[in-house]
This record gives structure tokens, C-alpha cells and sequence, in this order.
């Protein structure tokens, strides 16, 4: 059996990256795509064709593939150089060219291209490819039985435990079996990744291997939305963007290539907390508390109590064992760790972020207002060359992060 390859991108560290050939690239509606490849004597619609992007819907158990024939305004502008620097400051800077995104109907998952080995796009038939199986949420004993090409498939999870019996974070995998073949892993296990839900969406043969294909959507302990796509041999994970998230990326090297992005129906705005407290933690502290070897079971390593005006807010950091059992990049996140930073608010816990262990240096979170309502800063520094700067803001439901910054000093 082919291996599978699996799409999980991940930034550089210092140095940039070289293009390579991805079989199956996914793309979040309203999100920017690169026009710098398109000749100028192409015509837009002619490169785009070109490109073979298909909007995938599901429409009762039936998942319909859609070619994508326009372009529309990304939902996020872009800066570069001194203007991203202004523009993190709010300051007024030149007039931003909008970006351009794939235009799909509003009620598509996302797009999806196939490249083959040259990295050359490939058609797909736009068709409705009929579902096997109801949606259903994956778990520990998940089972279902599908037909595929003429063939029974018997499809099951599979997963590790901890001591206590709770699935171990990350470690469920889904094993499809038919006669005359090996069992076989189509989807692995998500080592380092810890998610509150997990559901499968669709089964079916999309690309006529007689072997089942699939889409799952995922939650992160964060909230946020994950999309993976499993077509053949070749898998692909998706994060769904944050509407309303700004995010800076500023590189000691080459200051030109500093970018600021932010969502194009809220102006940027500078992020001034008024301070009213928080605490730091070393990273001697951290790995204290954490113990080595790692514990195989969840543990506090610190609560944090105080008042803010005649409220309370209490802050943890809860220690998550799961599947893979170090620090490293998760999905498309390159900093997420083992250890869940938890805020506890007018009645409600939410998980802020995941963290891996500071680099020689602190862990800092500070609480306070922006304007009237209740804010939120944590500035981490989980590499010697990187420092992490994130904001949340009290929306009168949740803390939504605002702003990500990213300072890389090499």
C-alpha cells in the first residue's frame, strides 16, 4: 500500500522555504491566493481555469464538487514592509490593493486542488458523489459498515488509553477493512493534537480507487474549526480562519518582508492594555512542575486567582498528555504545546491557546481592559529566536484573540 502523505504545514524557523509539490492543496473561503504566477497576457478567468480549484458543498449525505470560475475580494488585506509596521500601529498609510480569493457559494466547506507529481493541477468531474454513511461523531468503539464500489468496507477507530481509560489526545486513528485486503490505516493518528470533537462528515469514493475516501471536521480545544480531506493516498488538513484576527509576522533579517494582515471589515488598531495584573512563569518553573519523565496523566502545573474590578477571573495551566508526547509543530501551528492555558470568566472556562514550554526565558500573562472591556495578553517565548505576543478581548461571550504577533530576530 502507497504511504500516506500527509499535508501539515508549519512556518520556518529562519530561513525560507522552497515550493514543492503538494498533492492536495484545501482553501478556506475568503482567504487570499498568490495571482503572481499568472502571465500577464493570461487572462484571469483563462489562468484560473487553469488552476483547477473545486468548491466542495455537502448537500444531504452527498458531497458535491463545483469548479471554481471566479475570483472575489479576499475577506482579509495584507501589508508589507514599513506599511505592515504603520498598519500594526494604526497608523494611516497608502491606499491597500484588496486581495483576491476563490469565489465560492456560500454555503461550500472550503476548495480543493489535486496536483500531480510535476505539480501540474488535475481535473475533477464536477458531480455529486453520493455518501456511504450518516455524519456521525467519532469516538472510542466508533463503527460504521459502507459499501464502496460494490465492495463492504467495515470502518472502526482505533486509539490509545490512558491509565485512567480516557482516549489518550490525538491518538484516534480510522481503520477501514474489506476482503482481500490488509487492514489498512486511512486516517493516522495526530500526534501532539488534542481536539474537543471530532465528526465524520462524509464517506465515499471520490476519486474511483474503490477505497473510501473521507472528510472529518475537528475542533480544537480552542474552538477552532479544522478541516481534513482524505482522497486516495494523500491527506489534507485545513484550519479555518479566524474572522476576526489580525496577525503580524516581523523578521529581524529583512525588515521589508514584515506583514500585517487583518480582517478587511474591522480598521486595525493598535492593542493597549490597561494592565491590572498577571504573572510570569520560567521555564525552569514550567519544567519543574511539569516533572521529566512526562506525567501520563493531566496535571496542574499553575492557578492564578484575582479580581478585576468586582469580578473574578482565574487563569490555569493544565498539562495534557497525548499522543507523541513532545513539543513541536501541530498542524499549521508551529508553537502549540502540551499544556492548555485556561481562563475561567463570569461562569464559563475557555481554553485560550496551547503552549510548549518557554525557551529560556518567561511565560507572561497579563490581564486588564481595553477601553471598558476585559482583556487579555500573553507574551511567550517558546524559541531563543521567536517571541509570540497574543490578545484576546471579552466580546460579552468569550475572549476572542484580536491580534498575533510574531517577532523572529534572525
Amino acid at each position: 500500500m502507497q504511504a500516506t502523505r500527509i499535508l501539515l504545514l508549519a512556518g520556518a524557523l529562519c530561513t525560507s522555504v522552497a515550493a514543492w509539490a503538494r498533492p492536495l492543496e484545501l482553501a478556506a473561503p475568503g482567504t487570499p491566493i498568490a495571482l503572481d504566477a499568472r502571465p500577464r497576457h493570461v487572462a484571469a478567468a483563462d489562468w484560473l481555469a487553469q488552476q483547477r480549484w473545486y468548491g466542495l458543498t455537502l448537500q444531504g449525505n452527498a458531497l458535491v464538487v463545483t469548479p471554481v470560475t471566479q475570483l472575489t475580494e479576499a475577506s482579509f488585506h495584507s501589508a508589507v514592509g514599513k506599511d505592515a509596521d504603520r498598519m500594526l500601529e494604526g497608523a494611516k498609510t497608502a491606499l491597500i490593493k484588496p486581495a483576491m480569493a476563490l469565489k465560492l457559494a456560500p454555503d461550500s466547506l472550503f476548495a480543493v486542488r489535486i496536483l500531480d507529481d510535476n505539480g501540474v493541477p488535475v481535473a475533477l468531474p464536477a458531480a455529486a458523489f453520493a455518501g456511504t454513511a450518516p455524519t456521525d461523531v467519532l469516538g472510542q468503539g466508533w463503527q460504521s459498515k459502507v459499501i464502496i464500489a460494490g465492495k463492504a468496507w467495515t470502518l472502526s477507530t482505533r486509539s490509545q488509553q490512558r491509565p485512567d481509560g480516557k482516549l489518550l489526545a490525538g491518538s484516534l486513528e480510522i481503520i477501514g477493512k474489506t476482503e482481500g485486503r490488509a487492514p489498512q490505516v486511512l486516517l493516522p493518528a495526530s500526534s501532539g493534537m488534542a481536539f474537543a470533537r471530532q465528526e465524520l462528515l462524509w464517506i465515499g469514493d471520490i476519486d474511483g480507487d474503490a477505497t473510501p475516501d473521507l472528510l472529518v471536521r475537528r475542533m480544537r480545544l480552542t474552538g477552532d474549526v479544522q478541516y481534513v480531506f482524505l482522497r486516495g493516498a494523500d491527506t489534507a488538513v485545513l484550519t479555518m480562519p479566524d474572522a476576526r484576527k489580525a496577525s503580524y509576522y516581523s523578521s529581524g533579517v529583512e525588515p521589508e518582508s514584515n506583514t500585517f494582515t487583518w480582517p478587511k471589515d474591522r480598521s486595525p488598531a493598535p492593542f493597549r492594555l490597561t494592565r491590572k495584573g498577571g504573572f510570569s512563569i520560567s521555564s525552569a518553573a514550567w519544567q519543574e512542575a511539569l516533572g521529566d519523565p512526562l506525567p501520563a496523566l493531566p496535571r496542574t502545573l499553575a492557578e492564578r486567582q484575582y479580581q478585576l474590578g468586582k469580578e473574578t477571573i482565574r487563569f490555569t495551566l493544565e498539562y495534557l498528555p497525548r499522543v507523541g508526547g513532545v513539543d513541536g509543530p501541530v498542524g499549521d501551528d508551529m508553537w502549540a504545546g502540551q499544556v492548555v492555558v485556561r481562563v475561567f470568566f463570569r461562569g464559563r472556562s475557555q481554553v485560550l491557546m496551547e503552549a510548549q514550554a518557554p525557551d529560556d526565558d518567561n511565560f507572561t500573562l497579563s490581564f486588564g481592559t481595553l477601553g471598558t472591556e476585559p482583556g487579555i495578553t500573553v507574551d511567550y517565548h517558546p524559541h531563543y529566536n521567536n517571541t509570540l505576543q497574543y490578545h484576546w478581548v471579552y466580546d460579552g461571550e468569550r475572549f476572542q484573540q484580536v491580534l498575533a504577533t510574531q517577532l523572529q530576530g534572525c
